[in-house]
């Protein structure tokens, strides 16, 4: 007897059948309480991230990224690689030292499986009299040796670019 035939043969089955995959589904994407130091560890990342930035230092900024990663900035330009992500930066700001004093709020966690995780968030830049504000789109991946680093980063801005 196929498969669909005896799935539709006997309701009750069906029924524990769904009920099962929802469970292993659910349960394989559910933040467990054993995983709930995951979020700190990644906001840890975001502070580290911010506060390297506040002191310039563009190469602690990117430890924060993953060696396959990629950054879509505002203007929709995709970058490839950590390297290249760190030269775009480079090019963008003089010398390649960040400026101002970047602030994340709003950091909202989502375990997607036990090593991959989004974030959302709001960001301001206040550079001077100016002050830049955006949202950024995250996927991060953990690994046993480098723990989690971001391998998708999606930026935006109110104003545009």
């Amino acid at each position: 007897m196929p498969v669909i035939e005896w799935l539709q043969s006997v309701p009750r089955r069906r029924h524990f059948i769904c009920a099962s995959m929802f469970l292993v589904i659910c349960g394989s994407t559910a933040t467990w309480p054993a995983r709930a130091v995951e979020p700190d560890e990644i906001r840890a990342l975001l502070r580290t991230q911010a506060q390297a930035w506040n002191d310039h230092n563009l190469d602690r900024f990117m430890d924060g990224y993953a060696e396959q990663s990629i950054y879509i900035s505002c203007d929709s330009v995709m970058i490839y690689g950590r390297n290249n992500i760190r030269a775009h930066y480079m090019v963008a700001y003089e010398n390649g030292t960040p400026t101002g004093v970047l602030t994340l709020s709003d950091e909202n966690i989502k375990l997607l499986g036990a090593k991959v995780a989004s974030v959302f968030l709001h960001w301001s830049l206040q550079q001077g009299n100016k002050t830049e504000q955006g949202v950024d789109a995250l996927l991060l991946r953990k690994t046993e040796r480098d723990g989690w680093k971001i391998t998708a980063d999606h930026t935006s801005t109110v104003d545009g670019c």
